[in-house]
């Protein structure tokens, strides 16, 4: 396709974590019909003639059932992707620790990395080019503070900021996000302060690890055997590629959370357009 026209839409992100499979964040589908929703995979260039794109209409929204849009609480959403005959392959999934869930009991500040086509600055179009911005995790207890409310930060979220100069955090269209660390999926971009550029905030996120059950509960059971068939295959390479990282690796956070059952996730941002006219 040498040229696609979205017309008015909102745009949010999301990662494909199965063949068939993104997750997002639920604000950024709910009340939207799955008709109104397609999804755009590309490169790192948005609207370039040169870019490679596949889009792809919805085949089921799945929202977390327990989401509050008052409070943010569990805001997860699932998107299965309508595949006409397309060739299917997880030769682009990348690892993710089976240590899915963070400990916020530890002290250690992680860099991270987190990336959508949100814009620049408030009030801007979105990016035309996929943009990184590096962050580090905080404690809910510090999160909690830049914040005038009692305890906001529920279970299920997490906190990271910038405190790099040359850096800012998630602004308009980067919901839905991914927050990368170590090339493992953390978190999505849940929600923050309006003021894009305001580095001094920190900005909430889903932490998708918590919802581990809970997505797999969703997944068809042929599509993990996907991801665990390919994860076979590529374990031994892995393990010995990880090994003098993992003693020294994130502790993760949320207490009593159970590992990841999909080892590997496809880690791709994709875009949600979802058409006014809904149709």
């Amino acid at each position: 396709m040498e040229k696609v026209k979205f017309g008015n839409g909102h745009f949010c992100n999301a990662v494909l974590f199965a063949p068939r499979f993104a997750v997002t964040a639920a604000h950024c589908v709910q009340g939207i019909r799955k008709s109104g929703i397609i999804v755009v995979k590309n490169n790192r260039s948005l609207f370039r003639k040169t870019s490679k794109i596949e889009i792809f209409d919805i085949k089921k929204v799945i929202l977390n059932e327990k989401y509050n849009a008052r409070t943010k609480v569990n805001d997860i959403a699932l998107l299965e992707l309508q595949i006409h005959g397309r060739n299917e392959t997880t030769s682009d999934l990348k690892p993710i620790n089976e240590k899915f869930i963070m400990d916020f009991k530890s002290t250690k500040v992680t860099k991270c990395q987190i990336r959508g086509w949100g814009a620049v600055v408030k009030g801007l179009e979105i990016s035309e080019t996929l943009k990184t911005a590096n962050v580090s995790l905080i404690t809910p207890q510090l999160c909690n503070t830049t914040y005038p409310y009692v305890d906001i930060i529920r279970q299920g979220m997490f906190c990271a900021i910038s405190f790099d100069d040359m850096d800012t955090g998630p602004c308009i269209g980067d919901s839905g996000g991914s927050l990368i660390c170590e090339n493992i999926l953390i978190g999505i971009v849940s929600w923050g302060l309006e003021s894009c550029q305001y580095q001094k905030a920190p900005t909430v996120y889903t932490n998708v690890g918590f919802f581990t059950n809970w997505i797999i509960s969703k997944v068809t059971q042929s599509e993990l055997v996907k991801v665990k068939t390919w994860q076979k295959q590529k374990k031994e390479e892995i393990i010995n590629k990880k090994k003098k990282k993992e003693d020294e690796f994130l502790e993760y956070y949320e207490d009593g959370a159970n590992s990841i059952e999909m080892q590997y996730l496809i880690h791709l941002n994709l875009i949600i357009i979802y058409f006014l006219t809904h149709l």
